[in-house]
């Protein structure tokens, strides 16, 4: 299983700026991800209106995979929300389907909200971490998120 963790790949301002940018967006959607009906806000993103900066830290990741943003969000996760193992797949969107992912955490003061995997991997949130692994193969989670939201940037890759 290939899971690649980069640390301080956003610093505090760039991941307070992603973080202005989900709450002062008009178009939130929600999502339901758990059987008790735990919904997340997401905010869908053009990678066109993200800062160069910002994108070049992802293609120093993903470029020795021949690979390229497919779409992205920005989700804050209330207290409480935790998401069961999934695969991941663009569903309704007419996108294709991804063949990697990372979720980059955007804060850290709140607890719990480890993205786990099926074999017992799990991955503790750290502002700034980024983590890069095949959603599509590999089953994986979020724990129950506590005492304050967890806000994450979901970016899906396709082949170039």
């Amino acid at each position: 299983m290939l899971i690649i963790i980069k640390d301080n790949q956003f610093n505090i301002k760039e991941s307070k700026d992603l973080i202005k940018i989900f709450n002062e967006a008009p178009d939130k959607k929600t999502h339901t991800v758990n059987e008790q009906g735990a919904k997340i806000s997401e905010v869908i993103i053009n990678s066109k209106k993200l800062p160069n900066i910002i994108l070049d830290k992802f293609k120093a990741v993903i470029e020795p995979y021949n690979l390229e943003v497919n779409w992205l969000n920005i989700c804050k996760w209330p207290v409480g929300a935790y998401q069961p193992k999934h695969l991941d797949n663009s569903g309704e969107s007419g996108l294709p389907d991804p063949v990697f992912t990372s979720i980059h955490y955007l804060n850290d003061d709140y607890k719990g909200g480890e993205t786990y995997f099926e074999d017992g991997v799990k991955v503790e949130p750290k502002l700034g971490r980024g983590l890069y692994f095949s959603g599509m193969e590999y089953k994986h989670g979020v724990r129950t998120v506590h005492m304050k939201p967890r806000y994450t940037l979901a970016t899906w890759y396709k082949k170039r």
